[in-house]
Protein backbone atom coordinates (compact mmCIF):
# COMPACT_ATOMS: atom_id res chain seq x y z
CA UNK A 1 0.00 0.00 0.00
CA UNK A 2 2.76 2.71 0.87
CA UNK A 3 4.55 1.37 -1.96
CA UNK A 4 1.68 2.36 -4.42
CA UNK A 5 1.67 5.74 -2.44
CA UNK A 6 5.29 6.62 -3.16
CA UNK A 7 4.63 5.55 -6.68
CA UNK A 8 2.05 7.43 -7.35
CA UNK A 9 3.76 10.53 -5.33
CA UNK A 10 7.24 9.80 -7.37
CA UNK A 11 4.87 9.82 -11.28
CA UNK A 12 3.31 13.58 -9.97
CA UNK A 13 6.58 14.82 -8.07
CA UNK A 14 8.64 13.97 -11.51
CA UNK A 15 7.04 17.12 -12.90
CA UNK A 16 5.63 15.53 -16.32
CA UNK A 17 5.15 11.88 -16.95
CA UNK A 18 5.17 12.88 -20.59
CA UNK A 19 8.93 12.15 -22.39
CA UNK A 20 10.04 9.76 -19.07
CA UNK A 21 9.32 6.50 -17.67
CA UNK A 22 9.40 4.92 -13.79
CA UNK A 23 11.49 2.58 -13.00
CA UNK A 24 12.06 0.70 -9.39
CA UNK A 25 14.94 0.62 -7.55
CA UNK A 26 14.54 -1.06 -3.82
CA UNK A 27 12.14 1.09 -2.38
CA UNK A 28 12.77 4.30 -4.72
CA UNK A 29 11.48 5.35 -7.83
CA UNK A 30 14.07 7.35 -10.29
CA UNK A 31 12.69 8.38 -13.53
CA UNK A 32 14.73 7.36 -16.35
CA UNK A 33 14.74 9.14 -20.03
CA UNK A 34 12.70 6.62 -22.78
CA UNK A 35 15.70 5.47 -25.68
CA UNK A 36 13.13 6.71 -28.31
CA UNK A 37 10.82 10.30 -27.99
CA UNK A 38 6.67 9.78 -28.56
CA UNK A 39 5.48 10.69 -31.66
CA UNK A 40 3.60 13.25 -32.15
CA UNK A 41 -0.08 12.60 -34.36
CA UNK A 42 0.25 13.94 -37.78
CA UNK A 43 -3.20 15.52 -37.75
CA UNK A 44 -1.91 17.55 -34.84
CA UNK A 45 -0.46 20.97 -35.14
CA UNK A 46 1.07 23.39 -33.34
CA UNK A 47 -1.24 26.60 -32.99
CA UNK A 48 -0.16 29.89 -33.97
CA UNK A 49 0.12 32.71 -31.69
CA UNK A 50 -2.34 35.40 -31.87
CA UNK A 51 -2.44 39.12 -31.28
CA UNK A 52 -3.51 38.18 -27.94
CA UNK A 53 -0.64 35.82 -27.45
CA UNK A 54 1.68 37.05 -24.19
CA UNK A 55 5.04 37.19 -24.52
CA UNK A 56 7.40 34.09 -24.16
CA UNK A 57 10.89 33.89 -22.41
CA UNK A 58 13.48 32.46 -25.02
CA UNK A 59 16.46 30.68 -23.55
CA UNK A 60 18.46 32.87 -22.49
CA UNK A 61 14.43 34.06 -19.61
CA UNK A 62 14.23 36.97 -22.11
CA UNK A 63 10.87 37.74 -23.40
CA UNK A 64 10.07 37.82 -27.15
CA UNK A 65 7.24 39.00 -28.95
CA UNK A 66 5.04 37.17 -30.64
CA UNK A 67 5.22 36.28 -34.61
CA UNK A 68 4.43 39.42 -36.82
CA UNK A 69 4.47 37.00 -39.68
CA UNK A 70 1.39 34.72 -39.00
CA UNK A 71 -0.37 38.36 -38.11
CA UNK A 72 0.12 39.89 -41.04
CA UNK A 73 -1.10 36.48 -42.84
CA UNK A 74 -4.36 36.58 -40.88
CA UNK A 75 -5.33 40.11 -41.81
CA UNK A 76 -4.34 39.36 -45.45
CA UNK A 77 -6.80 36.46 -45.03
CA UNK A 78 -9.47 38.26 -43.13
CA UNK A 79 -9.41 41.13 -46.17
CA UNK A 80 -9.24 38.44 -48.99
CA UNK A 81 -12.48 36.70 -47.22
CA UNK A 82 -15.00 40.10 -47.52
CA UNK A 83 -17.24 40.12 -50.51
CA UNK A 84 -15.32 41.63 -53.16
CA UNK A 85 -16.76 41.71 -56.61
CA UNK A 86 -15.21 42.24 -60.02
CA UNK A 87 -17.28 42.79 -63.38
CA UNK A 88 -16.96 43.52 -67.15
CA UNK A 89 -18.86 46.06 -68.64
CA UNK A 90 -19.96 47.40 -72.11
CA UNK A 91 -21.60 50.72 -72.46
CA UNK A 92 -23.09 52.02 -75.35
CA UNK A 93 -23.18 55.88 -76.01
CA UNK A 94 -26.56 57.19 -77.50
CA UNK A 95 -27.41 60.53 -78.66
CA UNK A 96 -24.44 61.80 -76.68
CA UNK A 97 -21.87 64.83 -77.04
CA UNK A 98 -19.80 68.18 -75.47
CA UNK A 99 -20.79 71.50 -77.01
CA UNK A 100 -18.67 74.91 -76.09
CA UNK A 101 -20.01 78.33 -76.94
CA UNK A 102 -18.75 82.00 -76.35
CA UNK A 103 -19.67 85.23 -77.40
CA UNK A 104 -17.70 87.93 -78.99
CA UNK A 105 -14.55 89.34 -76.46
CA UNK A 106 -16.44 92.50 -76.17
CA UNK A 107 -19.86 92.16 -73.88
CA UNK A 108 -23.29 93.43 -74.37
CA UNK A 109 -24.37 96.10 -75.81
CA UNK A 110 -21.07 96.57 -77.90
CA UNK A 111 -20.40 92.43 -78.24
CA UNK A 112 -22.85 89.73 -78.94
CA UNK A 113 -23.72 85.75 -78.07
CA UNK A 114 -23.05 83.51 -79.56
CA UNK A 115 -20.08 83.96 -81.73
CA UNK A 116 -19.11 80.55 -81.96
CA UNK A 117 -20.56 77.05 -80.90
CA UNK A 118 -18.64 73.89 -81.37
CA UNK A 119 -20.81 70.27 -81.46
CA UNK A 120 -18.42 67.05 -80.44
CA UNK A 121 -20.73 63.89 -80.73
CA UNK A 122 -19.11 61.12 -78.75
CA UNK A 123 -21.28 58.43 -79.54
CA UNK A 124 -19.63 55.26 -79.41
CA UNK A 125 -19.06 52.09 -77.48
CA UNK A 126 -16.85 51.44 -74.26
CA UNK A 127 -15.64 48.54 -72.00
CA UNK A 128 -13.98 48.53 -69.07
CA UNK A 129 -13.95 46.88 -65.51
CA UNK A 130 -15.53 47.27 -61.94
CA UNK A 131 -14.57 46.28 -58.26
CA UNK A 132 -16.48 46.57 -55.67
CA UNK A 133 -16.73 45.71 -51.64
CA UNK A 134 -20.35 45.08 -51.29
CA UNK A 135 -20.85 44.43 -47.28
CA UNK A 136 -24.82 44.10 -45.91
CA UNK A 137 -24.84 47.44 -45.22
CA UNK A 138 -22.58 49.41 -47.10
CA UNK A 139 -20.38 49.63 -50.14
CA UNK A 140 -17.71 50.64 -52.28
CA UNK A 141 -16.72 50.74 -55.81
CA UNK A 142 -14.12 51.93 -58.30
CA UNK A 143 -15.02 51.98 -61.77
CA UNK A 144 -12.94 52.02 -64.94
CA UNK A 145 -14.01 52.60 -68.63
CA UNK A 146 -12.28 53.38 -71.84
CA UNK A 147 -13.90 52.97 -76.11
CA UNK A 148 -13.31 50.37 -78.26
CA UNK A 149 -14.57 51.82 -81.33
CA UNK A 150 -14.07 55.47 -83.56
CA UNK A 151 -17.03 57.72 -82.58
CA UNK A 152 -20.57 57.72 -84.54
CA UNK A 153 -21.23 61.15 -85.87
CA UNK A 154 -19.80 64.18 -86.88
CA UNK A 155 -18.08 67.44 -85.83
CA UNK A 156 -20.25 70.73 -86.00
CA UNK A 157 -18.77 74.17 -86.57
CA UNK A 158 -21.45 77.21 -86.08
CA UNK A 159 -20.18 80.87 -86.35
CA UNK A 160 -22.20 84.02 -86.51
CA UNK A 161 -20.30 87.10 -87.60
CA UNK A 162 -23.15 89.74 -87.48
CA UNK A 163 -24.88 90.19 -84.41
CA UNK A 164 -28.37 88.53 -84.80
CA UNK A 165 -29.70 86.77 -87.85
CA UNK A 166 -28.61 88.24 -91.32
CA UNK A 167 -31.50 86.74 -92.94
CA UNK A 168 -35.42 85.43 -91.62
CA UNK A 169 -34.53 81.45 -90.67
CA UNK A 170 -30.40 82.15 -90.88
CA UNK A 171 -29.15 82.48 -87.36
CA UNK A 172 -25.63 81.54 -88.84
CA UNK A 173 -23.26 82.35 -91.40
CA UNK A 174 -20.80 79.94 -91.26
CA UNK A 175 -21.12 76.02 -90.87
CA UNK A 176 -18.63 73.38 -91.11
CA UNK A 177 -18.10 69.45 -90.57
CA UNK A 178 -15.77 66.89 -90.11
CA UNK A 179 -15.07 63.27 -88.83
CA UNK A 180 -14.25 62.51 -85.77
CA UNK A 181 -11.66 60.02 -83.77
CA UNK A 182 -10.89 59.12 -80.16
CA UNK A 183 -7.08 60.04 -79.82
CA UNK A 184 -7.59 58.66 -76.16
CA UNK A 185 -10.68 58.46 -73.64
CA UNK A 186 -11.67 57.90 -69.69
CA UNK A 187 -14.15 57.44 -67.85
CA UNK A 188 -13.58 57.09 -63.55
CA UNK A 189 -15.92 56.51 -61.06
CA UNK A 190 -15.12 55.95 -57.07
CA UNK A 191 -18.18 55.62 -54.87
CA UNK A 192 -19.16 54.88 -51.67
CA UNK A 193 -22.91 54.31 -50.62
CA UNK A 194 -24.46 52.96 -47.26
CA UNK A 195 -27.74 51.86 -46.19
CA UNK A 196 -30.12 54.04 -44.34
CA UNK A 197 -33.16 52.42 -43.43
CA UNK A 198 -34.46 48.66 -44.97
CA UNK A 199 -38.09 49.79 -45.05
CA UNK A 200 -39.68 52.98 -46.50
CA UNK A 201 -43.03 54.32 -45.91
CA UNK A 202 -43.79 50.44 -44.51
CA UNK A 203 -42.69 48.55 -48.21
CA UNK A 204 -39.67 46.60 -48.62
CA UNK A 205 -37.36 49.21 -50.55
CA UNK A 206 -34.21 50.09 -49.02
CA UNK A 207 -32.52 53.41 -49.18
CA UNK A 208 -28.87 53.92 -49.67
CA UNK A 209 -27.44 57.37 -49.51
CA UNK A 210 -24.33 57.64 -51.92
CA UNK A 211 -21.39 60.11 -52.41
CA UNK A 212 -18.33 59.71 -54.61
CA UNK A 213 -16.13 61.33 -57.65
CA UNK A 214 -16.11 61.12 -61.30
CA UNK A 215 -14.01 62.32 -63.85
CA UNK A 216 -14.34 61.86 -67.34
CA UNK A 217 -11.87 62.91 -70.31
CA UNK A 218 -12.75 63.05 -74.15
CA UNK A 219 -9.40 63.50 -76.38
CA UNK A 220 -10.75 63.47 -79.78
CA UNK A 221 -9.58 64.60 -83.17
CA UNK A 222 -11.73 66.16 -86.41
CA UNK A 223 -10.13 65.07 -89.86
CA UNK A 224 -11.40 65.51 -93.20
CA UNK A 225 -13.05 68.96 -93.05
CA UNK A 226 -16.16 70.49 -95.13
CA UNK A 227 -17.06 74.26 -95.26
CA UNK A 228 -20.65 74.29 -95.99
CA UNK A 229 -21.42 77.40 -95.77
CA UNK A 230 -19.51 80.60 -95.65
CA UNK A 231 -19.73 84.35 -94.29
CA UNK A 232 -23.66 83.65 -94.68
CA UNK A 233 -23.14 82.22 -98.10
CA UNK A 234 -24.38 78.46 -98.93
CA UNK A 235 -21.31 77.12 -100.91
CA UNK A 236 -21.41 74.41 -103.78
CA UNK A 237 -19.73 72.58 -103.73
CA UNK A 238 -18.49 72.52 -100.34
CA UNK A 239 -14.92 73.88 -99.73
CA UNK A 240 -13.17 70.47 -98.57
CA UNK A 241 -9.80 70.63 -96.13
CA UNK A 242 -8.46 66.95 -95.66
CA UNK A 243 -6.35 65.44 -93.15
CA UNK A 244 -6.77 66.44 -89.57
CA UNK A 245 -8.26 69.60 -88.67
CA UNK A 246 -8.57 70.24 -84.61
CA UNK A 247 -7.77 68.56 -82.13
CA UNK A 248 -10.13 68.85 -78.73
CA UNK A 249 -9.56 67.92 -74.92
CA UNK A 250 -12.01 68.20 -72.45
CA UNK A 251 -12.12 66.93 -68.68
CA UNK A 252 -15.42 66.87 -66.49
CA UNK A 253 -14.37 66.73 -62.46
CA UNK A 254 -17.32 66.13 -61.02
CA UNK A 255 -17.49 65.49 -56.76
CA UNK A 256 -21.70 63.90 -56.44
CA UNK A 257 -24.11 63.31 -53.80
CA UNK A 258 -27.20 61.62 -54.03
CA UNK A 259 -29.19 58.24 -53.30
CA UNK A 260 -30.24 54.83 -54.25
CA UNK A 261 -33.74 53.24 -53.72
CA UNK A 262 -33.36 49.41 -53.96
CA UNK A 263 -35.96 46.39 -53.86
CA UNK A 264 -35.83 42.97 -54.87
CA UNK A 265 -38.88 41.70 -57.53
CA UNK A 266 -38.53 37.64 -56.93
CA UNK A 267 -34.36 37.03 -56.98
CA UNK A 268 -33.96 40.05 -59.14
CA UNK A 269 -32.31 43.12 -57.24
CA UNK A 270 -33.64 46.58 -58.50
CA UNK A 271 -31.53 49.78 -57.82
CA UNK A 272 -32.73 52.99 -59.18
CA UNK A 273 -30.05 55.87 -58.54
CA UNK A 274 -30.27 59.96 -58.44
CA UNK A 275 -27.33 62.09 -57.84
CA UNK A 276 -26.70 66.03 -58.30
CA UNK A 277 -23.15 67.22 -58.55
CA UNK A 278 -20.59 69.86 -58.42
CA UNK A 279 -18.48 70.15 -61.85
CA UNK A 280 -15.71 71.88 -62.83
CA UNK A 281 -14.59 71.85 -66.80
CA UNK A 282 -11.74 72.65 -68.72
CA UNK A 283 -10.69 71.43 -72.39
CA UNK A 284 -8.40 72.94 -74.99
CA UNK A 285 -9.24 73.43 -78.38
CA UNK A 286 -6.50 73.51 -81.20
CA UNK A 287 -7.05 74.59 -84.81
CA UNK A 288 -4.27 73.08 -86.97
CA UNK A 289 -5.45 75.07 -90.01
CA UNK A 290 -5.69 78.27 -89.24
CA UNK A 291 -2.79 80.70 -89.33
CA UNK A 292 -0.23 80.68 -86.93
CA UNK A 293 -1.02 78.19 -83.85
CA UNK A 294 -3.94 78.78 -82.73
CA UNK A 295 -5.36 77.20 -79.27
CA UNK A 296 -8.99 78.20 -77.61
CA UNK A 297 -9.10 77.04 -73.67
CA UNK A 298 -11.91 77.18 -71.53
CA UNK A 299 -11.98 76.93 -67.85
CA UNK A 300 -15.64 76.45 -66.52
CA UNK A 301 -17.77 75.32 -63.05
CA UNK A 302 -21.50 74.29 -62.71
CA UNK A 303 -23.53 71.51 -61.82
CA UNK A 304 -24.17 67.46 -63.14
CA UNK A 305 -27.51 65.40 -62.92
CA UNK A 306 -27.57 61.93 -63.26
CA UNK A 307 -30.16 59.25 -63.55
CA UNK A 308 -29.55 55.15 -62.91
CA UNK A 309 -31.44 52.32 -62.96
CA UNK A 310 -30.34 48.41 -63.03
CA UNK A 311 -31.35 45.24 -63.11
CA UNK A 312 -29.26 42.50 -61.62
CA UNK A 313 -30.08 38.67 -62.20
CA UNK A 314 -28.39 35.91 -60.31
CA UNK A 315 -27.08 33.13 -62.45
CA UNK A 316 -25.13 31.16 -59.35
CA UNK A 317 -24.03 31.68 -55.88
CA UNK A 318 -21.32 33.52 -57.74
CA UNK A 319 -22.05 35.64 -60.61
CA UNK A 320 -24.62 37.88 -61.85
CA UNK A 321 -25.82 39.36 -65.43
CA UNK A 322 -26.97 43.17 -65.13
CA UNK A 323 -28.39 45.51 -67.41
CA UNK A 324 -27.85 49.44 -67.10
CA UNK A 325 -29.51 52.46 -68.24
CA UNK A 326 -28.12 55.87 -67.44
CA UNK A 327 -28.60 59.51 -68.18
CA UNK A 328 -26.42 62.48 -66.79
CA UNK A 329 -26.24 66.44 -68.11
CA UNK A 330 -23.59 68.90 -67.48
CA UNK A 331 -24.16 72.65 -67.44
CA UNK A 332 -20.92 74.52 -66.90
CA UNK A 333 -19.60 78.08 -67.63
CA UNK A 334 -16.46 80.26 -67.07
CA UNK A 335 -14.08 81.90 -69.31
CA UNK A 336 -12.36 81.32 -72.69
CA UNK A 337 -8.78 82.17 -74.11
CA UNK A 338 -7.54 82.81 -76.82
CA UNK A 339 -4.03 82.22 -78.33
CA UNK A 340 -1.65 82.58 -80.85
CA UNK A 341 1.13 83.67 -80.60
CA UNK A 342 2.68 83.87 -83.49
CA UNK A 343 -0.07 86.60 -84.11
CA UNK A 344 -0.21 88.10 -81.37
CA UNK A 345 -3.18 87.37 -79.86
CA UNK A 346 -3.73 86.40 -76.20
CA UNK A 347 -6.91 87.23 -74.44
CA UNK A 348 -9.23 86.13 -71.79
CA UNK A 349 -13.09 87.29 -71.56
CA UNK A 350 -16.49 85.86 -70.19
CA UNK A 351 -19.10 86.83 -72.42
CA UNK A 352 -21.78 83.85 -72.58
CA UNK A 353 -19.35 81.37 -72.33
CA UNK A 354 -20.88 77.68 -71.64
CA UNK A 355 -19.77 74.14 -71.89
CA UNK A 356 -22.56 71.35 -71.82
CA UNK A 357 -22.50 67.38 -72.17
CA UNK A 358 -25.65 64.98 -72.48
CA UNK A 359 -25.02 61.45 -71.98
CA UNK A 360 -27.12 58.89 -72.82
CA UNK A 361 -26.34 55.11 -72.36
CA UNK A 362 -26.89 51.44 -72.26
CA UNK A 363 -24.47 49.06 -70.30
CA UNK A 364 -24.66 45.62 -69.91
CA UNK A 365 -22.02 43.54 -67.18
CA UNK A 366 -21.22 40.47 -65.59
CA UNK A 367 -20.45 40.28 -62.06
CA UNK A 368 -18.14 38.17 -60.16
CA UNK A 369 -18.56 37.87 -56.74
CA UNK A 370 -15.68 35.81 -54.43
Amino acid sequence: MCRAALAIAAIFGSGSAWGSEVTVIGASWQPRPISEPIKEDSLMYPVPPSSNTPMQPNAEGESEPPDESFELVHWFEEKLCWPWTIDYRYRALASSGISSTYGTSQPPPTGYAPLSQLDFPINSSWHGLRIGLDEPTWGVHFEWMTPQQSIQGQFSDYDWKFSGPPNPGESYTDLGFAGERWIDAQMIDLGLDFQLTDRTFNLPIEVWPTFGFRWQRFDIECYDGVQVKYYNQWLDPADAYPGDAITFNQQFYTGYLGGQFRTRLRSVLLTFQADWGCTWGYNIDHHLLREGDRYTMESTQGNSWHLGFTAEVPVSQHVRFGFQFDHAEIRTSGTHHLQNLPLGQDSTWDNDVSVSSNQTSVMAFVLFRM
